[in-house]
């Protein structure tokens, strides 16, 4: 199992996106998760595939955008 993102869909390739990651076999039931880098307030694009002696099988494509990065200052009361 894989998942390919980056900030365009490059179809059904396992090469050329901004990043990937694999999942060893076998994949048991529940919830994955894996941290990536990505860039505040961008759209990106990723797909799910799958491999084997046969070859790929790809999702279709899914995006979505990172948030913005929202800074607060305090302020300091004067003495």
């Amino acid at each position: 199992m894989w998942a390919f993102w980056g900030e365009t869909d490059l179809g059904e390739t396992n090469a050329g996106w901004g990043g990937s990651y694999s999942w060893a076999a076998p994949q048991g039931t529940g919830t994955h998760s894996h941290a990536a880098s990505l860039t505040q307030d961008r759209a990106y694009y990723y797909r799910f595939a799958a491999s084997n002696t046969a070859g790929w099988a790809f999702g279709g494509p899914q995006s979505f955008i990172t948030a913005p990065l929202t800074l607060s200052v305090a302020a300091h009361a004067s003495e």
